[in-house]
């Protein structure tokens, strides 16, 4: 049986098409761009037009300036060394991404932490306003999150910001919507985000979107003088803003298309009765969610344990953001959410990308066959 794959919010297959295009450019971009010959200007140009392919792909806004980077963890470590950032409050949530969060806590910076409503996952307004003050210099929120799906509303919370704290700065850390939900750039004021190629059909890459020229400044010395990051391959970079060009084309009909793959577990599982008497279910409902992430807990499962014995049957999902996949510690989204402890360890995710139908089915047929023998 060919392997199904449904952890696609940790990586995605590479498109074909994509895997092409890479080649091409590999034996076409091979210079180093930060050279003086005429090869790097070349290449410095076509990153450059790249910038407004990545940008006009994958927000709101065609001209969001781009720091091309290596990895979304790399690009996180670079934001958090930023000096003003490190001099203030910064207000984030108990569900970013624990690369993110031990970014910031490394700032030596107050952290601020909102908890989300237990119901859906939402960051509340009134309390995001009730964090801010003068001194808060930057505010971290997720716009999908990485293991429930959540979708926050940033352009309402966009707006909490700038009228409570004009001067902090908005990141929003959009790498699991980016190529899958249009990121308000403009809409949220945002002043950086990030994307990563793995997420959106291309073999690695990653980006900071970042609206203010001494922020960019700050990157580029950080790469080019303190050595804080490693050159970015331009063949990766090309590569990932072809990608994202692909995945805007068609980002209605894949949404689409996993919202009913989505349905299609859930209508088959909500009912099925696990060891112990409990059913699975959602935490998050789903208009509050993305459609390409599906989250179940499973009572009384150990989601690690269920994970692995249905990759022995060829069925690939996770249980919960992949680094943390060999943890011995409860999920801590999931005890953000109240979850009980012992839920916590029983969180499922089933992500979707290019899935059938046909995949769906075998997986549910899985599912139950290996939650029998559990």
């Amino acid at each position: 049986m060919n392997p199904v794959y449904l952890d696609n919010a940790a990586a995605t297959p590479v498109r074909p098409e994509i895997r092409e295009f890479l080649c091409v450019t590999l034996q076409e971009c091979y210079a180093n761009q930060e050279a003086a010959h005429g090869l790097a200007a070349q290449l410095r140009e076509k990153l450059r037009q790249a910038e407004f392919k990545l940008s006009d792909a994958l927000t709101d806004a065609p001209d969001a300036p781009v720091f091309w980077g290596n990895s979304a963890t790399e690009m996180f470590n670079l934001i958090s060394l930023y000096p003003p950032f490190r001099r203030s409050n910064i207000v984030t949530s108990s569900l970013e991404h624990p690369a993110l969060l031990a970014a910031l806590a490394r700032t030596g910076a107050e952290i601020r932490q909102l908890n989300p409503n237990p119901k859906n996952g939402i960051i509340e307004p009134e309390q995001l306003e009730s964090a801010l003050d003068q001194k808060t210099g930057l505010v971290v929120l997720h716009h999908v999150q990485s293991e429930l799906g959540t979708i926050q509303n940033l352009v309402k919370l966009g707006t909490i910001i700038r009228t409570h704290a004009p001067q902090a700065k908005f990141l929003a850390d959009t790498v699991q919507s980016a190529g899958k939900i249009t990121i308000p750039w403009d809409a949220a004021g945002l002043d950086i985000a990030f994307c990563s190629g793995h997420k959106f059909g291309a073999p690695g890459g990653a980006a900071i979107f970042c609206r203010h020229k001494n922020i960019l400044d700050f990157l580029k010395k950080s790469r080019s003088e303190k050595y804080l990051s490693g050159r970015p391959e331009p063949a990766q970079c090309l590569t990932m803003a072809e990608a994202a060009a692909i995945s805007k084309t068609n980002r209605e009909l894949a949404a689409a298309t996993a919202a009913v793959l989505k349905q299609q577990i859930l209508d088959n599982l909500l009912d099925f009765t696990l060891p112990g008497g409990a059913t699975p279910h959602p935490i998050i409902p789903a208009e509050a969610a993305s459609p390409f992430i599906l989250h179940l807990i499973l009572p009384g499962i150990q989601a690690a344990v269920a994970v692995r014995m249905l990759s022995q049957r060829g069925i690939h999902i996770a249980s919960g953001s992949a680094c943390q996949a060999e943890s011995d510690q409860p999920s801590a989204a999931l005890l953000a959410m109240s979850i009980k402890r012992q839920d916590a360890y029983s969180g499922i995710r089933i992500s979707f990308w290019q899935n059938r139908s046909e995949d769906i089915n075998l997986f549910i047929d899985e599912f139950r066959y290996v939650i029998s023998k559990y």
